[in-house]
């Protein structure tokens, strides 16, 4: 997931950078700062995390690369 991906979900969802953080389970939002401007490399389970909140929020938008094909 790119920095301009996971600012889309978070936006997306509705969430500011705080409320993001908490979603996540983090306890500062300092990560989401990193995630967004590039400093941090979006993680594969923060990812999958994301991914997960979008569908939760039936939203049904996902970065594609955590899906798993069942065909």
């Amino acid at each position: 997931m790119t920095p301009t991906q996971f600012k889309d979900a978070r936006k997306a969802l509705g969430l500011s950078q705080n409320a993001m953080a908490e979603a996540l389970g983090l306890k500062t939002s300092r990560a989401i700062r990193q995630y967004e401007s590039g400093d941090r490399e979006v993680s594969g389970p923060v990812s999958k995390l994301v991914d997960m909140l979008l569908v939760q929020s039936g939203n049904g938008k996902t970065s594609g690369k955590h899906r798993e094909n069942n065909s």
